[in-house]
C-alpha cells in the first residue's frame, strides 16, 4: 500500500522518489534533487524494501517476516515528514519567477519521435494555480493542472514531438497567490504556436542547471510582457485609409489587406520590434482580418504579404491548413500582386 513516506518507482518511466503527500488519486513524489513530481497512485509501484515505516528489527526463522505495525508508530513518523517537507512561506511575497520547460528524453534521429517533457518550474515567493491545454480547430484538450508550491517544479507529462504537432498550440494560465502579504499579480494567460517554438530542431534544446537532459526553458514573465507590448502596438496601429473604395455594396466580393509592418504600426513603433514580434504582429493581423471577413460574408480576400523571405506566406498558410481546412486558397493574381499575395476564397 502507497502512503506519505512510501519510497515508490514510477510506473511508465525511469525515477521514483519518496511520497510526500497524497491528495485524492495523485501523490506529490519528492526525487533525489529534492523536486516534488504529481502523479497518479496508479502510475506508482512500491520500491521493494524501501518504505520508511517498515521497522528495523531482527526476525527469526521461526517468526513472521512482517508484524502488523501499532498505531503510533507510523502517526509520529507521519508528523516527522511533514515537518520535513514543510513548504517556507515568505512573510511577504514579491519574486514571481516561474519557467516552462520542455525537456529532451532522447535524441532519435527522426526529429518528430522524438521525446519531450513538459516541467513547470517555481522559482518565486508564489503559490501559483496552473492550467494547461492544446489547441486545435477552436477546440481544447486538457493537458494538466494542479497547484505548485513555491521553489518546486510540476511534471507535466511526457509526449512525442508529433504528438504535440497534431495541434496548433500550447496554451497556459497560471493564478499568482500567497497565504500571507504579496504584491498582486493579474492572471497570465499565454499561447505558444509550435512555430514559434521549433521542437523539431535539435538546437532548440540546450544545457541548463535544472536538468541533466538538454531543455527549451521559456521564462513566463518575459513572454508575457512581450504579449502585452504586442497588444498595446494592436491597439495603437495607425488605420490605412482606403484609396479609391469602390461603391458600398451588401456582400464584399474582394477584400485587400497589406500586411507589410509598416501598414499596421507606426515607422517609430517599427525600430523597437525584433523580426520574431514582427511575425506575431503581421499574423495577428491575418487572423483578425480573416475573421472579420467571414462575419461580414465576404467573398474574397487577398493578403499582401510581399516576397521577402517567404516566412510570412509559409506560417499564412499552414494557418489555413491547420485551423481553416475548410477555406480554398492560392496564389493571387500574378498580373496584380507578382508573387506577394495570397487569396483566400470564403463562399463560392
Amino acid at each position: 500500500m502507497i502512503k506519505v513516506g512510501t519510497r515508490v518507482k514510477f510506473l511508465n518511466e525511469p525515477g521514483g522518489g519518496i511520497v510526500t503527500r497524497i491528495v485524492g488519486n495523485e501523490a506529490y513524489v519528492q526525487d533525489e534533487d529534492g523536486f516534488e513530481i504529481p502523479a497518479l497512485l496508479s502510475n506508482l509501484i512500491p520500491d521493494a524494501g524501501s518504505d520508511i515505516y517498515e521497522r528495523s528489527a531482527s526476525f527469526d526463522e521461526d517468526e513472521d517476516m512482517i508484524d502488523e505495525p501499532q498505531p503510533a508508530e507510523p502517526i509520529q513518523q507521519q508528523e516527522k515528514m511533514e515537518e520535513k517537507f514543510s513548504i517556507e512561506v515568505a512573510e511577504y511575497a514579491e519574486k514571481f519567477k516561474v519557467y516552462l520547460a520542455f525537456v529532451l528524453k532522447d535524441s532519435s534521429s527522426k526529429a518528430d519521435e522524438r521525446r519531450v517533457t513538459i516541467t513547470l518550474i517555481n522559482e518565486g515567493d508564489y503559490f501559483l494555480y496552473y492550467v494547461l491545454g492544446l489547441d486545435i480547430l477552436k477546440k481544447r484538450k486538457h493537458l494538466g493542472n494542479g497547484l505548485l508550491e513555491p521553489q518546486l517544479m510540476a511534471q507535466i507529462g511526457t509526449f512525442s514531438v508529433q504528438q504535440l504537432l497534431e495541434y496548433s498550440a500550447l496554451n497556459i494560465s497560471i493564478l499568482p497567490y500567497n497565504v500571507a502579504s504579496y504584491a498582486a499579480i493579474p492572471t497570465i494567460q499565454l499561447s505558444f504556436d509550435w512555430s514559434q517554438l521549433n521542437l523539431m530542431a535539435s538546437t532548440t534544446f540546450q544545457p541548463n542547471d535544472y536538468f541533466d537532459e538538454p531543455a527549451l526553458i521559456i521564462d513566463i514573465e518575459e513572454q508575457n510582457n512581450i504579449q502585452q507590448k504586442k497588444e498595446m502596438l494592436l491597439r495603437e496601429a495607425k488605420v490605412v485609409p482606403k484609396t479609391e473604395m469602390p461603391a458600398p455594396k451588401p456582400t464584399k466580393e474582394v477584400e485587400e489587406v497589406d500586411l507589410h509592418i509598416d501598414k499596421i504600426v507606426s515607422a517609430d513603433q517599427v525600430t523597437q520590434l525584433t523580426a520574431s514580434q514582427i511575425l506575431e504582429i503581421q499574423l495577428d493581423r491575418f487572423t483578425f482580418a480573416l475573421e472579420s471577413a467571414l462575419k461580414a460574408r465576404t467573398k474574397r480576400i487577398v493578403f499582401i504579404h510581399g516576397v521577402g523571405n517567404g516566412k510570412l506566406r509559409y506560417e499564412i498558410q499552414k494557418i489555413l491548413r491547420r485551423k481553416y481546412p475548410h477555406l480554398d486558397f492560392q496564389d493571387a493574381s500574378f498580373a496584380e500582386y507578382g508573387y506577394g499575395a495570397t487569396m483566400v476564397i470564403l463562399r463560392k
